[in-house]
């Protein structure tokens, strides 16, 4: 491998790492529960939750409101990711 070819892997490397990184801290479970977690409520909720991260945003929800998420209505595109959210 020659060094311009070293120093492009290298790149491509860090590239990938900081790509990871930005769609770990946009993750919509995660980003819902801590915005939620923030407000702090203490009173029954619904929740509404469209496009292809509602299903993801609707899973922190719940994780944040457990008991006091009353319903919920998500609509996605069919296959978006969302395991855990009953249909």
């Amino acid at each position: 491998m020659s060094e311009r070819q070293a120093a492009v892997a290298e790149l491509r490397h860090h590239a990938l790492s900081i790509y990871a990184n930005a769609l770990r801290q946009v993750e919509g479970r995660k980003c819902t529960a801590e915005a939620l977690r923030a407000d702090n409520l203490m009173a029954s909720t619904y929740v509404v939750a469209i496009g292809k991260a509602a299903a993801a945003m609707t899973l922190g929800a719940r994780d944040v409101l457990g008991d006091m998420l009353v319903a919920a209505l998500v609509i996605t595109k069919s296959g978006a990711s969302g395991s855990g959210v009953a249909r």
